[in-house]
């Protein structure tokens, strides 16, 4: 259930803290190709309307729904589809972005689009299972978004840096191997008489060789082979 990142739909308990935003990020792919026609033309509104069906079908979700189903040894509950496509709005937010940086919509535009979205939001999270956690949730969505906000303004003052570009190119293998490797790591080498301090440094090290090892031999061949078969003019809005 984990590998194929369903265990939120059988209540089958997580192994890796990660893998929950894993099956939003899937989610979000196939919302996106489903509006491609739109994202293609960069259309804010169908942004917003997405949010607002979102926003419309969990005031109307019946309560019915989130009560578990048994089949024979499974259980099945699809209470996490609501967090999930409230999560895949907010997603949308960096979709905007993207749209301003291709000069393809006004900052106005943009700013408003954003603030829409990020106002659906708010109002989605109460009729989650994370209701109970609106505040300590919201604000950090809040802030990282402000975050965003500032480094996209600022986006042609930063200067590259090896150092922080490294971590840049395997920031995504990084992400998905550093919590079931580095947990394993740890609780072996303490196992062994290492200091926490220590196997905490070792971790890091095995994370980041295994995350770079992926870029190498997946990512870098995967994103070659892409772009190979994009047409030449979305090349050349790409590297506009």
């Amino acid at each position: 259930m984990n590998g194929f990142l369903v265990q939120q739909f059988t209540n089958t308990p997580s192994i890796d803290m990660v893998n929950w935003t894993l099956a939003i990020e899937i989610l979000f792919y196939l919302c996106s190709a489903a509006m491609w026609p739109f994202l293609r033309r960069a259309s804010s509104t169908a942004l917003i309307n997405f949010a607002v069906i979102v926003l419309a079908l969990l005031n109307w979700w019946p309560a019915s729904w989130d009560i578990p189903v048994s089949y024979e040894q499974t259980v099945y509950t699809w209470g996490s589809i609501k967090y999930e496509l409230m999560m895949v709005s907010f997603i949308f937010i960096g979709t905007l972005f993207n749209f301003k940086m291709r000069e393809q919509i006004s900052t106005g535009r943009m700013i408003g689009s954003v603030s829409a979205i990020f106002v659906a939001f708010l109002m989605m999270w109460q009729k989650t299972p994370f209701a109970d956690q609106f505040w300590r949730g919201t604000i950090n969505y809040g802030y990282a978004l402000i975050v965003f906000s500032v480094c996209f303004y600022f986006r042609r003052k930063f200067r590259p840096s090896k150092i922080l570009d490294f971590f840049a190119d395997i920031s995504y293998p990084l992400y998905l191997v550093h919590a079931v490797c580095g947990y394993a790591v740890i609780r072996f080498l303490m196992e062994h008489r290492f200091s926490s301090s220590a196997a905490m440094v070792v971790a890091f090290c095995v994370a980041v060789v295994v995350a770079y090892v992926l870029h190498v031999t997946i990512e870098i061949p995967t994103s070659s082979l892409i772009k190979k078969r994009e047409k030449p003019e979305t090349l050349k809005e790409n590297v506009a």
